[in-house]
């Protein structure tokens, strides 16, 4: 069900992406967003050197899959982006394990926006969490109450 809601947010060529919405797309979507009945983990690194994205990358994700984890989610999607950059994602999930930070029933994946729509969702969520950090929160308010909000200061090294 939520796949086909979500479908109806792109088009039959292009998919739903928040940062090329018009303010009635991104109020549609935060609507559907906010229609379904799930809490949204989000994880915002502040003081991020932008020479280490990567690295505030691997850091957001980290704090991210321990809090799913901690929500008994048993499955993540996470969108594809180069094959470097899954690997390193990967490496993060086993160097988790590895420490025990992270259950083992915990699945962690790959999936592209173009043949998984339901990733549209965390774009949706990031995006509206992001102008409200800019300083409209109009778009963030309708799911406010469900967001598991976790900021995380990252250091330079």
């Amino acid at each position: 069900m939520t796949r086909d809601h979500v479908l109806t947010l792109g088009t039959t060529t292009r998919r739903f992406h928040w940062r090329d919405a018009r303010d009635m797309q991104r109020i549609r979507a935060v609507q559907l967003v906010a229609a379904i009945d799930a809490m949204h983990a989000v994880v915002v690194g502040s003081c991020i050197d932008p020479k280490k994205q990567e690295r505030a990358r691997a850091c957001c994700l980290e704090e991210l899959l321990v809090q799913l984890d901690g929500m008994g989610v048993d499955e993540v999607w996470l969108e594809a982006h180069t094959q470097a950059g899954n690997a390193r994602d990967i490496g993060t999930v086993a160097n988790l394990r590895r420490k025990q930070a992270l259950s083992d029933t915990i699945r962690v994946d790959h999936g592209y926006p173009s043949t998984e729509p339901p990733l549209w969702l965390s774009d949706i969520v990031a995006g509206a969490v992001r102008m409200s950090e800019d300083g409209d929160p109009r778009y963030v308010e309708p799911f406010l109450a469900r967001i598991a909000r976790h900021d995380l200061e990252i250091s330079g090294r």
